[in-house]
């Protein structure tokens, strides 16, 4: 996003808070799929399993984030939520943004999921969780061990899925909130959310801006203007992030249609020292970053639960490096070399699709495919692009027995950058 589009995000949010009232609590009406497996949904979570099952009761070991709790009322990004977490390491770059250890293994080990899509664009192995904002996430469910036959070799180490807050509430509610963070940190953010006969839309915006953070700033620190001097390095650097999230679930008498898009803004700015004999010139670069991410889930269910979880989606990822001189008398910004100039982009397609039966009494089967098409391009690449598809059929047998459950999986895949 441009940074007139990040202005304008900014201020449609602050409006939107202006003219809101505030929204009150109510519980959502049972969906019309749902029969006998319901679950109560304050204990249940849904990665890895074929049904929402009590965490206790699942078979790897499920931690649950619920952002509704107090303890992660103030978290912005994923980054923040999982500070605090056991097994959870995190490290922080100042151009690639913040990555992830879980368990003693890296972020290539580390499947993030957005209701169930894999994100793209790792960077030095890891996603920016930083990018990953959490406005329109209900909760955060972390699986700690491998997920491998459902989800492929990046889940090694556990698999990270963030699940979208639901429509469901009776009438219009519109919500808005601003948060100001004394070291020069705010978010305005804006949600609307609509029930219609058979459809619930959720609508939600949000703007974020830091302005950048050095221990001479100030206690209380608001959005600063650029600077001439030394005082325009940060320790922290500067960032703007713009977002949108757009989601519309289809309920019928047994499935359900889920279109959504996310679409996603950063530009961070890392200043230099004035530099010449008269310190009126710096060499500054600025990383943009866009993410795209439509997706369309359908599910149908049976008297004896799912029946069958089909997952697409088409992802754009993007990070454009700009080198640049600026003259500090006249704040204009010349490109520096061709060397200080890249643009990463990543396009990729998936879909996924999972047919769940009951074989027995206390055998279940799960079997299905999981694609995916990736095409990189980049100046450090050779021949400046590279394309991989990844093909995979996958089942799983679950046997309950008294109170022993034993899981057996198989997943058979085909890539081509191995062909």
């Amino acid at each position: 996003m441009t940074d007139l589009g990040l202005k304008s995000l900014g201020v449609l949010c602050l409006l939107a808070g202006i003219l809101s009232t505030p929204a009150i609590g109510q519980i959502a009406p049972k969906d019309t799929v749902q029969k006998s497996w319901f679950v109560d949904i304050d204990e249940a979570v849904v990665t890895g399993e074929r049904t929402a099952v009590k965490a206790q009761d699942a078979m790897r070991v499920v931690k649950k984030l619920d952002l509704g709790e107090v303890v992660y009322g103030t978290s912005q990004t994923l980054r923040e939520a999982l500070r605090l977490q056991n097994g959870v390491r995190l490290s922080q770059d100042l151009a690639l943004g913040t990555g992830i250890s879980l368990n003693g293994l890296g972020g290539l080990n580390v499947q993030i999921l957005l209701d169930g899509v894999p994100l793209v664009g790792r960077l030095g192995g890891n996603i920016d969780l930083g990018q990953i904002r959490l406005d329109n996430i209900d909760r955060i469910e972390i699986v700690e061990g491998p997920l491998a036959v459902e989800y492929g070799t990046h889940s090694l180490a556990g698999t990270i899925q963030l699940i979208s807050k639901r429509g469901g509430t009776p009438e219009t509610t519109l919500t808005s909130s601003v948060q100001y963070e004394s070291v020069g940190d705010y978010t305005q953010s804006a949600g609307l959310r609509w029930k219609g006969k058979r459809a619930n839309t959720t609508l939600n915006l949000s703007h974020h801006a830091f302005d950048g953070w050095s221990t001479s700033d100030p206690t209380l620190d608001w959005i600063s203007d650029f600077v001439a001097d030394s005082g325009r390095v940060s320790t922290w650097n500067p960032k703007r992030q713009g977002q949108v999230n757009l989601q519309t679930i289809w309920t019928g008498n047994s499935w359900t249609l889920t279109p959504q898009i996310m679409a996603m803004g950063e530009r961070i700015v890392n200043r230099g020292v004035p530099r010449g004999p008269y310190e009126d010139m710096a060499l500054d670069d600025m990383y943009q970053t866009l993410r795209l991410l439509p997706s369309l889930r359908a599910k149908s269910y049976g008297e004896d639960g799912l029946h069958w979880d089909i997952l697409a989606s088409w992802q754009h990822f993007s990070r454009r490096k700009e080198g640049t001189v600026v003259d500090l008398t006249t704040l204009e910004s010349t490109p520096q070399g061709p060397e200080q100039q890249d643009t990463t982009r990543v396009v990729a397609a998936m879909t996924r699709g999972t047919r769940h039966m009951v074989l027995s009494d206390g055998i279940t089967l799960r079997s299905g495919w999981d694609i995916h098409h990736e095409t990189y391009s980049s100046g450090r690449i050779e021949q400046g692009q590279k394309t991989m598809l990844d093909a995979a059929a996958f089942a799983l047998v679950t046997q309950t027995l008294l109170n022993v459950e034993a899981q057996y999986g198989l997943r058979l895949a085909n890539n081509s950058a191995f062909a």
